[in-house]
């Protein structure tokens, strides 16, 4: 069994990573929600942590409207998993 406390004095949280020798398989506990931050901290300098640093950038950039309409487009749109404005398909 793999436990690990990682601390983070500013902020005053703390993160426990668990794993299993056998399996290789292991799980993050984060009750501050920042497992993408835990991530790339761990990864530092890695593709992952390039990766999430370029998409909370680009987030954080994003004005709300904007991300808004882009979520309609991929979920709606794209995916067709939602309607859009309350529509319903023609043949239904």
């Amino acid at each position: 069994m793999i436990f690990k406390q990682l601390s983070v004095p500013p902020i005053g949280t703390n993160c426990y990573i668990f794993g299993d020798d056998a399996t290789k398989m292991g799980a993050i506990v984060d009750p501050g929600g920042d497992a993408a931050g835990i991530l790339a901290a761990l990864k530092r300098g890695s593709l992952l942590d390039k990766g999430i640093k370029t998409f909370c950038l680009i987030l954080q950039s994003a004005p709300v409207f904007w991300f808004g309409l882009l979520m309609l487009t991929v979920f709606s749109v794209i995916l067709g998993w939602f309607p859009i404005g309350q529509a319903v398909p023609m043949d239904a």
